[in-house]
């Protein structure tokens, strides 16, 4: 891919890497977790985007911080149309530069189960940052029926990765039967969210579950209808 991998203990995301002969490069904010962040997606595809067993025309992206999966997914399908959902202000600029190589449509907005507008949290690890609905927000949220909508009523592969937020999309369960694919990490914040109650709600939206990876808290789960 054209760089040196010396470990994960030592590793720093590249400026720049190479796939399939061409050649992204990165813009990345001075965050360490990012690093990782770099051998999840790219390096490790802990989302599955190599191993799909059919190509997506149609790909969404919640919880894009700076993009780096939909710019995997742009490099893996060049064809396919992504739509990028980002709410921290703060990372467009990086949002931007990283994915006009792929063609992405970059939305300034946090995704919910109902439009309303949240309060965003980032604790300078954007990554780690929140967006949930509030009363006193003023981070605009669409629904998922809104985002589905836009992309021309259905879509083929959704990934989500919003910090816990998805618990409050999943309210709108119904949304989900446009969705053919979802690939996400999980978080288990609050009382009461389980991994078996995650999948519990996949399986009743008429999904069985490919892959769920538990760790502490959190793990990445695929679902496919």
């Amino acid at each position: 891919m054209g760089f040196l991998f010396m470990g994960t203990s030592k590793f720093r995301a590249p400026g720049s890497f190479i796939f399939k002969s061409r050649r992204y490069t990165l813009s990345l904010p001075s965050e360490p977790g990012l690093n990782y962040d770099f051998i999840n997606l790219i390096l490790d595809d802990e989302y599955g985007i190599e191993k799909l067993d059919a190509k997506p025309k149609t790909i969404v992206d919640i919880g894009a911080n700076i993009g780096l999966f939909s710019l995997w997914a742009g490099a893996c399908f060049p064809k396919a149309i992504i739509h990028s959902y980002e709410p921290n202000a703060r990372l467009h600029p990086y949002l931007v530069t990283n994915l006009k190589q792929v063609g992405a449509k970059i939305f300034a907005e946090g995704v919910g189960s109902r439009a309303c507008y949240g309060e965003l949290v980032d604790p300078g690890e954007s990554r780690l940052g929140t967006c949930h609905p509030s009363e006193s927000g003023d981070i605009p949220l669409v629904s998922l029926r809104t985002v589905i909508a836009r992309m021309g009523g259905h879509i083929d592969l959704l990934k989500l990765d919003c910090e816990g937020a998805e618990w409050d999309i999943l309210k709108d369960l119904d949304a989900f039967q446009d969705v053919t694919r979802i690939h996400m990490e999980y978080h288990l914040a609050e009382p009461g969210q389980t991994v078996e109650k995650l999948i519990a709600i996949f399986r009743h939206a008429g999904f069985q579950s490919i892959l769920v990876d538990q760790n502490q808290g959190f793990g990445i789960a695929w679902f496919k209808r």
